[in-house]
């Protein structure tokens, strides 16, 4: 992804890109950590990046796999000053 950022206009959004069979579906929970984080930190420097799985994820991907990338967004975002308010109220 790296090399194609910067191909891409700013205002256009780059969503992706973690594999979602090999990182989601097969991956640990600290294995997709470890991916999540360093995709986010090679990213940086690129606001129109979205944080996203390739495709679709199985419904068979474990609840831990997918707790293991919310943590490592959290983490990532705390690390980096970013805090993330979500008006409970909000949603459906």
């Amino acid at each position: 992804m790296k090399d194609n950022l910067p191909q891409i206009p700013a205002d256009i959004l780059v969503f992706g890109n973690l594999d979602p069979s090999e990182v989601f579906f097969l991956g640990e929970p600290e294995d997709i950590k470890a991916k999540t984080k360093k995709l986010l930190e090679e990213m940086e420097e690129y606001p129109h990046f979205v944080l996203s799985s390739g495709c679709d994820l199985a419904p068979a991907v474990e609840n831990e796999n997918l707790q293991a990338y919310y943590e490592a967004c959290r983490e990532y975002n705390a690390a980096n000053g970013v805090e993330i308010v979500i008006d409970k109220n909000s949603l459906w």
